[in-house]
């Protein structure tokens, strides 16, 4: 049965389910990797709460979401932060918007001030067009591994893979403590290199309510793998975190030494990855995004050499929707129109909000 937009609005019912229940159909839904349980509940907390919703039309579930209620004091009182968009079964706009109606109406009715909704390794490219919300756009990076056209990498790509090899450098694989341990330490030292070369701090912890524990309760759950490079004597010199599963492998952070900028490594386990999972039959290699700011062009470039897509993502957030947060409503609509920067004041106004 088909219906138009107003129908569709009123006949959704969001409902709150358990993990078990959630997870059970999930597959039978173009869904993020940053939906699934496992994404979820290792950035949880105390004060941020695992919520998982399902959205029924007859008794049918139409569309699923998973994000975190986050407690975020008297101030800016209880959100929902999803790190995605809700997942469908196909692509339809007048189905997608009546969803977002009916999560706004769920909220309101719920206590919660606010809802923020990320693009995350998105599975679609529709915008919310649903009255309440205001569009975030960013950008991802896709090497397609089932592609009819070969993958074209640049000579300068190719240039630093040859090199990194013939500083007998290989990539190996574990999630021991060890490994985990050595990624936290080069963190720090890619961060000061890429303020060198790009002239923006790097925070290496950038998705929201992302932390070192965060990492921890990731690899265990083994949806985070962790992938490292070596010289000949056996030393490591790169750690590289990324989520696998379903076929599709995003990559989530890299942590280098000199050594590793040295001799071109990143490449080598670019390059190393797109050949490995190509052969395992996974279906894409999504490196990362960015949101146009400042510092990306480097960072954009350097993906286009491997052969990556870039891609256009909408997500969505709402004002405050009730009292008293809404009071600050008018603070959340100058920072729309702040210029693209988290630096100085403007960055101070933007992190607040």
């Amino acid at each position: 049965m088909e219906y138009n937009r107003e129908q569709l609005s009123g006949k959704i019912i969001v409902k709150v389910v358990d993990e078990g229940q959630w997870r059970s159909d999930l597959k039978a839904f173009s869904y993020s990797l940053f939906l699934s349980p496992e994404w979820v509940n290792s950035v949880s907390s105390n004060l941020i709460r695992p919520v998982f919703l399902n959205f029924l039309i007859d008794d049918a579930t139409v569309a699923k979401l998973s994000g975190v209620l986050v407690y975020s004091g008297k101030i800016k009182g209880k959100q929902i932060y999803c790190y995605a968009s809700p997942a469908l079964k196909t692509q339809d706009e007048a189905l997608y918007n009546s969803i977002h109606t009916a999560l706004l109406k769920f909220a309101k009715k719920e206590g919660i001030a606010r809802i923020v909704m990320g693009s995350y390794d998105q599975q679609h490219n529709m915008e919310c067009n649903a009255p309440g919300f205001f569009k975030t756009r960013r950008f991802e990076y896709v090497v397609n591994l089932k592609g009819d056209k070969e993958l074209h990498f640049s000579k300068g790509f190719k240039k630093n893979v040859k090199k990194a090899l013939n500083a007998g450098a290989k990539v190996l694989s574990s999630n021991s403590p060890v490994v985990l341990g050595k990624l936290f330490e080069l963190l720090e030292n890619t961060r000061q290199v890429r303020f060198q070369k790009y002239g923006t701090d790097y925070n290496p912890f950038y998705l929201q309510y992302w932390n070192k524990e965060s990492i921890l309760h990731l690899v265990k759950s083994k949806l985070g793998v962790l992938h490292y490079v070596v010289d000949e004597n056996d030393e490591i010199h790169c750690v590289v975190l990324n989520i696998e599963q379903d076929e599709r492998i995003y990559g989530l952070l890299m942590g280098s030494d000199d050594f590793t900028y040295q001799n071109g490594i990143s490449s080598m386990v670019d390059s190393f990855f797109i050949e490995k999972f190509s052969k395992e039959g996974f279906q894409y290699y999504n490196p990362g995004g960015g949101t146009g700011d400042d510092g990306n062009a480097g960072i954009e470039k350097y993906k286009r050499s491997m052969g990556a897509e870039k891609i256009e993502l909408s997500g969505s957030t709402t004002n405050f929707l009730i009292y008293p947060q809404k009071f600050l409503n008018p603070l959340l609509n100058l920072g729309r129109k702040l210029p693209a920067t988290d630096k100085g004041v403007i960055g101070f106004l933007k992190r607040f909000i």
